[in-house]
């Protein structure tokens, strides 16, 4: 297992202020998990997963624990974790890649707790996501979400992403292709390597 990838960690704020850090999950994030499983709307669950799920599916120990403890050779879930007044934090929005097996492409799924929306989470962690493909080689990224979802639909849009619908009875596909590295480049992405 690749160990865990800290060049990914990185602080900023959102325009309010509030402190927020992104950064690839790791498996003591678990009971955060919990807490931003509780947050999602049905709305924002059937999003992520395409159908309803109660939030005692979606807070499984077992389930997870899979989620937060991943093998980053292959995947890649980074985590929008901000600071509350009260000091405590919160997983506010979660992307999660997944590398096939059989090429340099790669799917994903990207979600804001409803908390969060609209305060600029998704983009960052949309944009986030976007680099780690670059350094990690990718070629192509591709997330399958419901037509309904016109701010899912907008966020793609506005980085570059081609809509595909193959058929109205399907989730639409965003795609974006993404350049390769040069030899240069993928030297500096994989320090030590």
């Amino acid at each position: 297992i690749k160990p865990y990838p800290r060049r990914y960690v990185e602080s900023g704020q959102l325009v309010d202020g509030t402190p927020v850090t992104y950064r690839p999950i790791r498996p003591e994030d678990e009971s955060l998990m919990v807490q931003f499983h509780q947050d999602l709307s049905e709305s924002s669950v059937r999003s992520w997963y395409f159908e309803s799920r109660s939030v005692n599916e979606r807070t499984d120990h077992a389930r997870l624990r899979r989620a937060c403890f991943i093998d980053y050779a292959r995947e890649m879930a980074l985590v929008a974790v901000v600071q509350n007044k009260d000091g405590s934090k919160t997983i506010a929005g979660l992307t999660q890649m997944q590398k096939s097996s059989f090429s340099d492409r790669a799917r994903f799924a990207i979600v804001v707790t409803d908390q969060w929306q609209h305060r600029g989470i998704g983009g960052q962690l949309l944009q986030k996501l976007i680099n780690v493909a670059k350094s990690e080689g990718l070629s192509l990224l591709r997330a399958a979400f419901l037509s309904a979802n016109d701010n899912l639909k907008h966020l793609f849009e506005k980085f570059g992403f081609s809509i595909v619908n193959a058929s109205p009875a399907e989730p639409l596909y965003a795609e974006l292709e993404l350049p390769p590295l040069s030899s240069s480049m993928r030297q500096s992405a994989y320090p030590g390597v």
